[in-house]
């Protein structure tokens, strides 16, 4: 009977000590990335609010749904990430999003025509801030997903696209 109460006590003293650790993680982080692709910024820009065809190009992202104020995108695993357009003009946009994995932030996307041996190319730079309020999900979201790795490969799949003309 002892070994029990001494199994159950140490087990919430782990659990305690973990959720301790989440609240003292910063509830919300960024990803960064940045890169030329070889299109007008209007060009870039149609392919990145073309949502419906995105499940084409981003792994992952296996349905989108519009719905009366964005897009909703489901993915491999699942998850449903609800966006809104907050923001959508010349070399700018600005996304606000919700996931039912439990966080949200925003997605902002800036287009730069960059002018090269004459031709009009674009500098993107993309970046997300998620906000993650659980704080064993803080946890799991460090441990599962990096926000760098994300923009990255999300540059990677929309430049991929936009100059493989797809």
């Amino acid at each position: 009977m002892r070994l029990v109460v001494l199994g159950c006590s140490g087990a919430l003293l782990v659990l305690g000590v973990i959720v301790l650790v989440g609240f003292v993680l910063p509830s919300e982080r960024q990803g960064r990335a940045e890169r030329l692709v070889r299109a007008e910024p209007e060009v870039v820009q149609g392919v990145i609010l073309d949502v419906t065809r995105q499940p084409e190009w981003r792994a992952g992202v296996t349905k989108v749904e519009l719905n009366e104020t964005g897009w909703v995108e489901i993915t491999a695993r699942g998850e449903t990430v609800t966006f809104v357009v907050e923001v959508n003009g010349p070399g700018l946009i600005r996304l606000r999003f919700a996931s039912s994995q439990d966080y949200h932030g925003t997605w902002e996307g800036i287009l730069t025509p960059v002018e090269q041996e004459g031709q009009i190319l674009t500098w993107v730079q993309v970046t997300e801030s998620a906000v993650t309020p659980s704080p064993v999900g803080r946890i799991l979201s460090r441990l599962f997903f990096d926000p760098e790795a994300f923009s990255r490969s999300y540059l990677d799949a929309l430049q991929g696209r936009v100059e493989g003309g797809a």
